[in-house]
């Protein structure tokens, strides 16, 4: 089971001052990377917010351990969501219990 077709990676401008760049691939069939970086639209601009997630699944599409989601830029305190990282520790992603669920963990 692959989680991403093909390897992904793109550019999306939101106005002509603001760029979002993203990268996703596969580390194995079941775990992936996954990296955003919103920027301005000038370059050697520094971004604004910036995130990584490293998930790994079984063949059910369950978190099998407890996922990475890093976040840059929201504040000097917030690195790690780690409420919804262990939250979703044996959660099926395509659950829409799960889906909900994540976000009465953030707070």
């Amino acid at each position: 089971m692959l989680l991403l077709s093909r390897n992904v990676c793109f550019e999306m401008f939101l106005s002509e001052f603001c760029a979002v760049y993203a990268i996703g691939f596969n580390i194995s069939s079941t775990s992936m990377v996954f990296c955003i970086h919103m920027r301005s639209f000038f370059q050697n601009a520094h971004a604004y917010v910036n995130a990584a997630f490293l998930v790994k699944f079984s063949e059910s599409r369950t978190f099998v351990d407890k996922p990475r989601l890093v976040f840059g830029g929201i504040s000097g305190d917030f690195v790690h969501a780690s409420k919804t990282e262990e939250f979703l520790i044996g959660k099926r992603i395509d659950s829409e219990a799960t889906f909900s669920g994540k976000y009465n963990c953030i707070s």
